[in-house]
């Protein structure tokens, strides 16, 4: 797992942050898409708030399973085991990064389904929230290219420093992002939101 940097994450808590991640207008008909899910924290807050449907996204099979154990007994909540990317297809994990690549990758690695993120974002989606340890440049790159992004209402990112380009890859990101959504808050490489324009 890439790991934020200890002062960024030092500040989210300290300013109390984390109620952020939460304050959506959703309800139980809304539709959320948690890419990265990981053991479901953010799934299982968000559905005890507003009772939504979630599609949680893992490609980890110890994360996947530990998803599927906690959300055994709530038909709304479905968990896939698959990488969300800019391409579908096999996929490249590594186990100790948890990074995703269409590149094998250095060992230990698992080759696992890919779907692309234009195939699940083909309808209305309430909020998609994306931790995906690098692959969200990939991501966003590729669903900002398409008409679906206006089928995203909200869009919740973990960006994360990969290399000197991170800074970049996101600022276009983000001027991508503006031409349909606006930035409702934004904490540098920790999180941000972004809301559609109405």
């Amino acid at each position: 797992m890439i790991k934020l940097h200890p002062q960024v994450k030092e500040l989210w808590e300290r300013e109390g942050c984390e109620p952020l991640r939460y304050d959506y207008s959703l309800n139980p008909e809304s539709l959320v898409l948690d890419i990265g899910g990981s053991i479901g924290n953010f799934s299982h807050g968000i559905t005890g708030r507003y009772g939504c449907y979630v599609a949680i996204y893992e490609p980890i099979e110890s994360c996947f399973k530990a998803c599927q154990s906690r959300f055994k007994d709530n038909p709304k909540v479905k968990v896939i085991r698959k990488a969300v990317h800019a391409i579908g297809g096999p996929l490249y994990v590594n186990l100790e990064s948890e990074t995703v690549s269409i590149a094998k990758l250095r060992e230990p690695y698992e080759v696992i389904d890919g779907v692309d993120v234009v195939d699940i974002t083909y309808r209305h989606i309430d909020l998609l929230k994306l931790n995906i340890e690098g692959s969200e440049y990939d991501v966003l790159e590729r669903l900002t290219e398409t008409s679906n992004i206006k089928n995203v209402d909200n869009i919740q990112v973990q960006f994360h420093i990969l290399n000197g380009d991170s800074f970049l890859r996101r600022y276009k990101i983000q001027q991508k992002l503006a031409e349909t959504h606006t930035l409702v808050w934004n904490h540098e490489f920790c999180w941000e939101s972004w809301m559609i324009k109405k």
